[in-house]
């Protein structure tokens, strides 16, 4: 398989300071953060103290499910109190620098989350998204030629009126990102990004301070929906790698079928065929960031 380490196969990824919370941050802000910088996870610092006195750190993760999750829990104003650590309390191991590209995407596998975080001795040195993987797919040794048919998943949907609590309870239930908006005049998508933005503007946080339960009455169709991008069924994952990577939504509509693209299928999917495969992939020549 794949024989280059992180640090020489994903060398953009080491040249910023990955952004973090820690467990004290309230979940506002956290929701806030994800939303601006338009991202699905954030690294969580834990603070303990030692039987010695000493301050010792862990690492864990709060992702735009866990954001969801307490939106549809939370209900009341109590919200504005709390902070990740009434959500989120799971370690996660970090991946080391000089850790093969594999190991990264089996790590991805193992928690059936579309992130990880790479670092050693409790330091984050960078996080990954399978979005920043799309960038580098030509040269990790996945197959372009394969058919966007072959790795496309069924589309979930609701209708315009349909409202902020079932929106939630879909995202919840089915364990997605996202969601169509059905009978809208062109196809939009509704994703945690999008609930975030909402929930903790300043109009979504006076609406909790007065009436929470209109935030949850609240329909789809009056939302800030995202435009996604189209492919035909017998395009290329060549193709898709460039469309999704360009497109806000992150995800491609299957032109004639009720079927979507996302970065799990377009990356996690053909790691997984290529794997069962027993192919051994070339050593890549170069990355052009």
């Amino acid at each position: 398989m794949i024989s280059t380490s992180l640090t020489r196969m994903l060398p953009g990824l080491f040249q910023k300071t990955p952004l973090t919370v820690d467990d004290t941050t309230p979940i506002t802000h956290v929701g806030m953060l994800m939303a601006i910088k338009e991202i699905d996870f954030l690294p969580v610092y834990f603070y303990e103290m030692d039987q010695q006195g000493h301050i010792m750190h862990r690492i864990g993760r709060i992702a735009g499910y866990i954001v969801t999750k307490a939106l549809h829990d939370v209900r009341g104003p109590e919200l504005l109190d709390k902070t990740v650590k009434d959500f989120v309390n799971t370690k996660i191991e970090l991946i080391p620098q000089m850790s093969l590209l594999t190991d990264l995407l089996d790590a991805i596998v193992k928690t059936q989350f579309g992130h990880a975080c790479i670092g050693e001795h409790n330091e984050i040195a960078a996080t990954v998204s399978l979005r920043d993987l799309i960038r580098y797919a030509p040269s990790i040794g996945l197959d372009g030629d394969m058919q966007v048919k072959e790795v496309a998943s069924d589309l979930i949907s609701l209708p315009q009126d349909a409202t902020m609590n079932q929106l939630l309870n879909m995202l919840l239930e089915k364990r997605i990102r996202r969601v169509l908006v059905d009978g809208l005049e062109q196809p939009r998508m509704v994703d945690d990004r999008v609930i975030a933005r909402h929930a903790f503007s300043y109009e979504g946080l006076r609406v909790r301070r007065t009436s929470s339960q209109k935030f949850y009455d609240r329909p789809l169709y009056s939302l800030p929906v995202l435009k996604p991008g189209r492919i035909n069924p017998d395009a290329s994952l060549a193709e898709a790698w460039s469309l999704i990577y360009e497109n806000p939504a992150e995800c491609l509509l299957v032109e004639g079928e009720n079927k979507i693209i996302t970065p799990w299928d377009v990356v996690i999917k053909p790691y997984l065929r290529h794997k069962a495969s027993g192919q051994t992939a070339s050593e890549p020549s170069g990355i052009a960031l």
